[in-house]
């Protein structure tokens, strides 16, 4: 079975010992857990299993929320990009993309158009 850890987050700074640690709650963290769950189904039905990285030999592997590639043109990023996420080995970090919106974890541009968001 592909086996998918959670996504390891940075440790926050710490605030000075005379101020608590204060971290306000993710208003869209409900949509992107679900984002996430959408592309962990996808991975789950087209890859094989187990799925072993071509690097580290690994079969765990953890998929992150979508973001957005830019190419860069001239040294300077374009204004648009494409969305994708990504599935990261947790051995070595070799890392696959994949569209988000060809996988049907976010509309497409028309989709969102035509929906008014």
């Amino acid at each position: 079975m592909l086996q998918v850890v959670a996504d390891a987050e940075p440790a926050p700074a710490k605030p000075p010992v005379d101020q608590p640690a204060e971290v306000p709650p993710d208003p869209n963290a409900g949509e992107r857990e679900a984002q996430r769950e959408r592309a962990l189904q996808y991975v789950r039905e087209r890859l094989p299993d187990p799925m072993a990285c071509p690097m580290g030999h690994s079969t765990t592997w953890t998929v992150t929320e979508p973001v957005q590639l830019r190419p860069v043109a001239g040294g300077l990023f374009a204004p648009t990009g494409f969305p994708v996420f990504q599935l990261v080995c947790t051995t070595c970090g070799y890392t696959m993309f994949f569209n988000a919106v060809v996988a049907g974890i976010l509309p497409s541009a028309t989709e969102s158009a035509g929906s008014g968001k």
